[in-house]
């Protein structure tokens, strides 16, 4: 083997670890986006639910629906 067939397989090589990089890294965010996504929704869902705890808190026992 060259040494320039050589470099040629290493920079082969670091074009496809760099580009496997690429799609973990997209991958992640993908991930990333959708996990946050998640926490604010049930972040709101807990603060409606809290929220909807307090008003019910205020109303007379016998007016509250069973």
């Amino acid at each position: 083997m060259n040494l320039e067939h050589q470099n040629v397989q290493f920079d082969d090589l670091a074009q496809v670890l760099h580009n496997a990089n690429l799609r973990r890294s997209a991958d992640l965010s993908s991930w990333l986006r959708q996990y946050l996504r998640r926490q604010r929704e049930i972040k709101a869902w807990a603060a409606t639910a809290d929220l909807r705890n307090k008003i019910a808190s205020f109303i007379p026992h016998r007016h509250r629906a069973i």
